[in-house]
């Protein structure tokens, strides 16, 4: 749930007991009951589109909720890729972002995925994955902006956007 004061969400919570972030941003329709409005509220909620690796038509999807800094999710990442390289095309995997607010830079380094994506396809989401994966806890907002020119993506002018957020802390 969205929380807002005004017509800025001042913190995001998976649950009762876990607040995973607290980066304020703009609700652009302002705010009702202290969520944010939607556009039209009469519309069913649109998914938010989830990059996936591997067959998006396999019987078996797993969704995984990770973030770029945190060690555990590091090691579900590679057991994904693990599994991914064994069963083939009857497995796929769905990255949903999952930051961490006590992990320095979490909510940046979604939001750098989220513009890799954004300017390039899931497989450049995934190769930059793989790198952010691979270097858990070492990484500066530099390496972010490196990194995505290595692989042709340049995300410098959207590391500040404010409209992945929501992508980022769904």
């Amino acid at each position: 749930t969205d929380y807002c004061r005004g017509d800025t969400v001042i913190e995001y919570v998976v649950d009762d007991n876990c607040v995973v972030g607290n980066k304020p941003y703009a609700c652009p329709n302002g705010c009702s009951d202290g969520a944010c409005r939607r556009e039209n509220p009469e519309e069913p909620q649109d998914m938010q589109y989830e990059p996936i690796k591997g067959n998006k038509n396999s019987k078996i999807k797993i969704v995984g909720f990770l973030g770029y800094q945190c060690p555990f999710s590091k090691r579900n990442w590679e057991t994904m890729n693990r599994l991914l390289d064994r069963f083939g095309n009857d497995v796929s995997f769905e990255y949903r972002h999952f930051p961490l607010s006590f992990h320095k830079i979490a909510f940046e380094t979604g939001v750098a995925g989220e513009c890799v994506l954004a300017n390039s396809n899931e497989y450049s989401f995934f190769k930059y994955t793989d790198y952010l994966m691979k270097h858990t806890g070492q990484l500066t907002e530099n390496d972010l902006i490196r990194y995505a020119n290595n692989i042709g993506v340049n995300i410098r002018d959207c590391l500040d956007d404010e409209k992945f957020m929501p992508e980022v802390l769904h």
